[in-house]
C-alpha cells in the first residue's frame, strides 16, 4: 500500500475510534482528556508501525518524513504567530517572571540530574557527548506544560480566580525556554562540527537557527504581500512551511526552533495576522495527528529501558517541576498567593513535548536517543490520563487566595 494512503486511512481511522466507538466519554473523565489530548493517534502510530502490525514498514515511514518536518514547522510557526508582544504587553511582569524562572529551573535541574545519572548509568553504551544530549533533551521537555489542561477545567477555573489564570499563562510562554534549549543542543553537538563546516562552532549554529528564522520571516512577508486570493495565501503558507522545515532540515537544525523565529517575525509585523492564525489552526489538527501517528509508529514500545527511563524522567520532572515552582514563587512578588499544590498543573506535558522529541530523534539517531524518544512518549502518555486530577488538585485551594 502506498505510505501515504496508508497514512491518510491510518489517521481517520483514529479520528473515527476516537470520536465514534467510544461516543461521548464521561466530562472530566480520564477517557475524554486522553481522546482530547490525542494520545490515541500515539497508541494507534504505535500498533501500525514496523514494530506493530507493520502496516508502515521503516521504508514507508522514510517517504513521509517530509510530512513530520511539514508538521513540526507548522507547530513552530503557529507558535511564533501566536506570540504577539501588543498582546503579550497585557500580561503582568510578573507572570513572565514566574514563567521564565519556572521553566528556566526546571530545564537546568532536570539537565543537571539527568546529566549525573547517565554519567554513572546509561541503559545502553553511549559517549559522553550523546549522554549529556540526551540530558538536554529531556530537560527542554520538562521546562514545557500542556496548555490545554487548565482550559479542559473551566469550573474549577472559575473558583481559582488568578491562580488558574496564572496556570494557563505559564505553558503558553514556557516552550520558548524549551525551544531555547533545543537550539543550544542542535548547536553545542552539532552533527556539522567536525565538518568543513566547523568554523561556525557552536555559538554560530545557534546564530543560525535564529537569523535563519528571522530572514525567512521577512521572505515569507513579502511573498504573502501581493497575495490576496484564499486559496493563494493557502499554498504560500504551506509552500513556506515546507520550504523552511527542509532548509533547517538540509542543516541539521530543529525545524521548531527555526520556525518559531519565522512565526514571530510575521505575527508581530503583518497588520492580518488574525487571519493567518485562524488559518493555521484549522490545519493544526490534522498536521498534529500526522505527526503523533508517524511518532508512534517510530515508537519502540517493545524497548523495556525506555519504560525504565520514562519512570526515571518522571520522578524526576516532578522534583525539578516543584522545585522550579519554588523558585519562581519565592523570587517573584505576586498579588496573589497560589494553592500549595499549584505546581501540579504543571507537571502535564502535552503534545508539544512529542513534537520536541521527534525533532530531537530525526537528528541523533544513536541508541540512548532511541530510548530518550521512547521515553518521552511514554510519559506522555501516563501524564494524560492522569492530569485532570493533577490540575484539579492544583486549583483546590484549603486556604483560598489573598487578597
Amino acid at each position: 500500500m502506498n505510505a501515504l494512503v496508508a497514512l491518510i486511512l491510518i489517521g481517520a481511522l483514529g479520528f473515527l475510534l476516537g470520536r465514534f466507538l467510544f461516543l461521548r466519554p464521561r466530562p472530566g473523565s480520564w477517557l475524554e482528556r486522553f481522546f482530547l489530548s490525542g494520545a490515541e493517534f500515539l497508541v494507534l502510530g504505535a500498533l501500525v508501525g514496523p514494530h506493530g502490525f507493520g502496516v508502515l514498514d521503516l521504508h514507508a515511514l522514510m517517504n513521509l518524513r517530509p510530512f513530520v518536518v511539514l508538521a513540526l514547522s507548522w507547530v513552530g510557526l503557529l507558535l511564533g504567530i501566536q506570540l504577539r508582544f501588543r498582546y503579550l504587553a497585557r500580561f503582568p511582569f510578573s507572570y513572565f517572571q514566574v514563567a521564565f524562572l519556572e521553566s528556566t529551573a526546571a530545564l537546568f535541574l532536570t539537565f543537571a540530574a539527568l546529566g549525573l545519572v547517565f554519567s554513572i548509568w546509561t541503559p545502553v553504551a553511549a559517549e559522553a557527548a550523546d549522554r549529556w544530549r540526551a540530558a538536554l533533551c529531556l530537560g527542554a521537555v520538562a521546562a514545557l506544560s500542556s496548555p490545554t489542561e487548565a482550559a479542559l477545567h473551566n469550573p474549577g477555573i472559575a473558583r481559582a480566580g488568578h491562580a488558574a489564570g496564572l496556570l494557563r499563562f505559564v505553558p503558553a510562554v514556557d516552550p520558548l525556554v524549551a525551544l531555547a534549549g533545543l537550539a543550544g543542543l542542535f548547536g553545542f553537538w552539532h552533527v556539522l562540527l567536525r565538518s568543513p563546516m566547523a568554523f561556525l562552532g557552536a555559538w554560530g549554529w545557534i546564530a543560525a537557527s535564529v537569523g535563519g528564522g528571522a530572514v525567512l520571516g521577512v521572505a515569507f512577508l513579502l511573498l504573502l504581500r501581493p497575495a490576496r486570493d484564499p486559496d493563494e495565501v493557502v499554498l504560500v503558507v504551506l509552500g513556506m512551511a515546507l520550504f523552511s522545515g527542509g532548509l533547517a532540515s538540509v542543516f541539521h537544525l530543529s525545524p521548531l526552533v527555526v520556525c518559531l523565529v519565522e512565526g514571530l517575525v510575521i505575527g508581530n509585523w503583518r497588520e492580518e495576522e488574525g487571519r493567518l492564525i485562524q488559518m493555521f489552526l484549522r490545519l493544526e489538527r490534522p498536521l498534529y495527528i500526522v505527526l503523533l501517528v508517524l511518532a508512534g509508529a517510530a515508537w519502540r514500545f517493545d524497548e523495556p529501558w525506555g519504560y525504565l527511563l520514562a519512570g526515571l524522567f518522571l520522578a524526576v520532572r516532578l522534583g525539578t517541576k516543584f522545585l522550579g515552582t519554588r523558585i519562581a514563587l519565592t523570587l517573584t512578588p505576586l498579588p496573589f498567593r497560589p494553592p500549595e499544590a499549584w505546581w501540579l498543573g504543571l507537571v502535564p506535558q502535552g503534545a508539544m513535548a512529542v513534537a520536541l522529541a521527534v525533532s530531537y530523534f530525526l537528528v541523533y539517531r544513536d541508541p540512548l536517543a532511541e530510548r530518550v524518544f521512547s521515553a518521552v512518549l511514554v510519559s506522555t502518555v501516563l501524564l494524560t490520563l492522569v492530569s485532570g486530577r493533577l490540575v484539579q488538585r492544583a486549583l483546590r485551594s484549603e486556604s483560598g487566595e489573598a487578597p
